[in-house]
């Protein structure tokens, strides 16, 4: 457990007078998620004032309310707890969050993962990599957060910081030394990752989506670039067969060290030379800066073949030996409802997957094609009351 005093949570953001220098047992940001003892960041909603939720928190317990100001003002008290205005507070809080959680992105190599598809399984096959050749890896994402095998459910792709710090601080409790997160265009967008420290991000491709909230792709496109954008990312790898994978690497050049892969481009730093699909899912030879292999991989799909390739780039750019990864990569299990195979007991076969994209239902169906010798039937929802582009493209 974490506990630390208010004035040192906000040294150097606002003063606090030692009288009203209380303990802090725990950071919310959710006021049905306060416990006694802990200090609620009050922000602004889109619909809500940031005054909205604080009486329910101190009636939960919060000790201490940080609530998000237009101007600085003095410290108060209402119905025993402590109100400190902070300007500024939505931009501060992933500092607030880190120096809580005493700066867990610091003691691991977190990887970000961000595209409009594949943010998901890349991230799981990078954890599993990772574990399968020596660094213990967790995960973050829409599948929840934690050590792969013993995840915790999510509300977000990219939850909230205070969130993502503690659930860093919960995987380095587990042993974790690094961990992959997927990072949505929301959470950039609305400053989730502010305040973290991040090793490497992985771009996978930018299709039509989320258009409801960003308004136009060149929006959308430049919520993603900003992964890439930060100061502490050491490595980017580049899904060089997209568009704007392109221009991002060239954007990039003078940023950080830049990995493309690529289904088709042998000028890459890893490429598919061959890909050939099995019943259980496809053997590969891979070419590029770390020489020529061969792979056996478990999954279906051309288009798992660039998500492999995408965790494969990252984690060999961590150090981890060719010959691990190919007997890692025989082990690679899809996460849930990404390409996830049943059979029934009169062996029919059904795929279930996630997709929810024009095109991702395309690259799904296009997957399976070569695993399927007879008819191919497609069942898909399409709700339609979000974005009114998808359903007929």
């Amino acid at each position: 457990m974490c506990i630390t005093s208010l004035s040192t949570l906000l040294q150097g953001i606002v003063s606090v007078p030692s009288v009203f220098d209380v303990t802090i047992h725990g950071l919310q940001t959710d006021s049905r998620e306060v416990s006694s003892g802990d200090a609620f960041i009050a922000l602004a909603g889109t619909a809500t004032s940031s005054d909205h939720y604080v009486d329910s928190a101190i009636a939960a317990g919060a000790t201490v309310v940080l609530l998000e100001s237009d101007e600085e003002q003095q410290c108060s008290e209402r119905h025993g707890a402590l109100i400190v205005p902070i300007a500024r507070l939505r931009q501060l809080t992933g500092r607030i969050a880190a120096r809580f959680y005493e700066h867990p992105s610091r003691r691991l190599r977190l990887i970000g993962v961000t595209g409009t598809n594949g943010k998901t399984s890349v991230s799981h096959y990078v954890a599993q990599l990772l574990g399968q050749t020596g660094t213990p890896c967790g995960v973050l994402g829409t599948l929840g957060y934690g050590m792969p095998g013993d995840l915790r459910q999510a509300t977000h792709t990219t939850p909230d910081v205070v969130q993502i710090n503690r659930a860093l601080s919960g995987i380095l409790a587990k042993g974790g030394r690094a961990a992959a997160m997927e990072v949505s265009s929301h959470g950039l967008d609305q400053g989730r990752v502010d305040g973290l420290t991040i090793t490497a991000a992985v771009f996978t491709n930018l299709t039509r989506d989320h258009l409801d909230y960003h308004g136009s792709m060149e929006a959308y496109g430049a919520a993603k670039a900003r992964l890439f954008e930060r100061e502490d990312v050491h490595f980017s790898v580049i899904n060089f067969d997209d568009p704007f994978g392109r221009q991002l690497y060239e954007k990039l050049a003078d940023k950080c060290d830049r990995v493309r892969y690529s289904l088709h481009e042998s000028e890459t730093e890893l490429w598919l030379k061959e890909f050939r699909p099995t019943d259980y899912g496809f053997d590969a030879l891979v070419d590029g800066e770390w020489g020529r292999f061969e792979l056996t991989v478990p999954l279906m799909g051309s288009f798992n073949a660039s998500n492999v390739l995408a965790a494969i780039a990252t984690v060999m750019t961590l150090g981890a030996p060719v010959e691990e990864i190919q007997q890692a990569v025989k082990n690679l299990v899809p996460p849930p409802g990404r390409l996830e195979r049943f059979c029934s007991a009169e062996g029919i076969r059904a795929v279930v997957d996630y997709a929810h994209t024009p095109d991702a239902l395309t690259n799904a169906l296009a997957a399976l094609r070569p695993h399927v010798a007879g008819r191919l039937i497609c069942v898909f929802g399409c709700g339609g009351d979000r974005d009114r582009g998808k359903r007929p493209e």
